[in-house]
């Protein structure tokens, strides 16, 4: 979370300080409408920098993965960005559209604009470009208007948890649409002597790679490079918790992967693929492992109609979940279908015998079911890992004070959490309390909008 919080206020820090270098202070009046000069500009200059960049987080770039400490990191930074979108768009609309409002209303007098910054390079505009910029402008704001209803809507859309995950993506690549709407929008409406400093600068090449996302969106070519096709050798069902092991053989472009990693599959001809954490270990024979658990109406499909031989897609690799540890030992808490990364972890281990460092397994789960416990718990036993397994129908919920009494030198400990986000942050937020430094303790969020 650390690294994400960090970009996300460099960013919003970079364009801060280029717009305050770029605005002339000097025509402020402390009138309404020269506030209101002001801040369309800046709220303009912030909305579509927070909008470029999730649209670019959306194409999912592998190289951003290490900056951010993994692509599930990057959803969440994704996130915070819509949601500073519809903040920053409203505010920019009111501020552009509601004077008038008011001025068709009564409720405010006119008076000089003012506040709007330098006009040009020097006192001087390209007349040509400047005469063309001019005769779209009223275009760009008709445009710049409805886009704004939309990107409104579906902003709020995407962030509503009920809407099922399908839609949302249909949501994502209608905005795609939009968001070309938006740089049109901007191109037309920021004045010309923006673009010839740092401000102007930065956010064009923040624009031009979300046009580029925005394209790859719309042509259904995101992670079309990391695309590999795959065919299901083996299907395993684990009836009593709603679960099935899908092994693949894949293509021989696959690279590779590492314990904790994750792809995005296509399962059944869908159109939208979904992120499963790999639970197998690379073992250099193009082969692969998922485990799927039936929460919501495509993963019920996958677990009660996938089959031998059936053709599936698969993107990745991708994660930074990679147990990388310089502690005296490692504590691993998986949450239901969360242990999925910690199976890939042992097979590694087991596979290679790197049996160094001490690790401690606690498993949740909330009802038995036999033939899964005793697939850990092989998996477990093999890879000299030590397990607790945790029924919450039986036990009730794992807790801090648990772990503290389970692990001798859990203040030494390095803490890896996959499974349902608040589990996660309660269990952190008590370890955290009790003397564990907080960068010791290592989530993938599950959730990944």
């Amino acid at each position: 979370m650390k690294n994400i919080k960090l970009t996300y206020l460099l960013l919003i820090g970079i364009v801060s300080a280029a717009w305050m270098l770029a605005a002339d202070f000097s025509t402020y009046s402390a009138t309404f409408m020269s506030l209101r000069g002001f801040m369309v500009d800046y709220t303009g200059f912030m909305s579509i920098a927070v909008m470029s960049v999730a649209m670019i987080l959306a194409v999912r770039p592998k190289f951003i993965e290490p900056m951010i400490n993994g692509l599930d990191k990057g959803y969440r930074l994704h996130k915070w960005l819509g949601i500073t979108a519809l903040v920053t768009s409203v505010t920019h609309f009111l501020f552009a559209v509601g004077p008038k409002w008011a001025f068709s209303l009564g409720l405010l007098e006119g008076g000089a604009r003012g506040g709007r910054g330098p006009r040009g390079a020097g006192g001087q505009e390209l007349d040509a470009l400047a005469t063309w910029l001019r005769s779209q402008r009223s275009l760009a704001e008709t445009v710049g208007e409805w886009a704004f209803y939309i990107t409104v809507i579906l902003i709020a859309l995407a962030l509503i948890k009920r809407v099922a995950y399908n839609r949302s993506f249909n949501f994502h690549r209608v905005f795609s649409v939009v968001y070309l709407a938006l740089v049109f929008h901007a191109l037309i409406l920021v004045k010309t002597s923006y673009w010839l400093q740092p401000i102007g600068w930065f956010t064009a090449i923040l624009l031009i790679g979300g046009t580029v996302s925005a394209l790859l969106s719309l042509f259904g070519a995101i992670g079309g490079r990391n695309r590999h096709q795959a065919t299901v050798d083996k299907v395993t069902r684990f009836d009593n918790t709603q679960q099935v092991k899908i092994e693949v053989t894949l293509d021989g472009r696959w690279p590779g992967h590492r314990a904790g990693q994750f792809a995005f599959v296509r399962f059944n001809d869908t159109k939208e693929a979904h992120p499963f954490t790999l639970s197998s270990a690379w073992e250099d024979d193009n082969r692969a492992s998922f485990i799927v658990k039936a929460l919501g109406d495509h993963t019920q499909q996958i677990v009660h109609s996938i089959s031998k031989g059936a053709e599936v897609s698969v993107e990745g690799p991708y994660g930074e979940f990679d147990f990388a540890s310089q502690k005296d030992e490692q504590v691993w808490i998986a949450g239901g279908i969360g242990i999925t990364p910690f199976l890939a972890r042992m097979k590694y281990l087991a596979m290679t015998k790197r049996f160094e460092q001490p690790a401690t397994l606690f498993y949740c789960v909330k009802e038995m079911d036999v033939p899964m416990i005793e697939y850990v718990n092989r998996a477990a036993k093999n890879a000299n890992v030590k397990l607790y397994i945790y029924i919450e129908d039986r036990d009730g919920q794992l807790n801090a004070e648990i772990i503290k009494q389970r692990v001798a030198h859990w203040r030494r400990a390095d803490y890896w959490f996959c499974g349902p986000t608040q589990f996660g942050k309660t269990i952190k937020s008590a370890l955290v309390e009790s003397g564990i430094a907080k960068d010791a303790f290592h989530q993938e969020l599950f959730e990944m909008r």
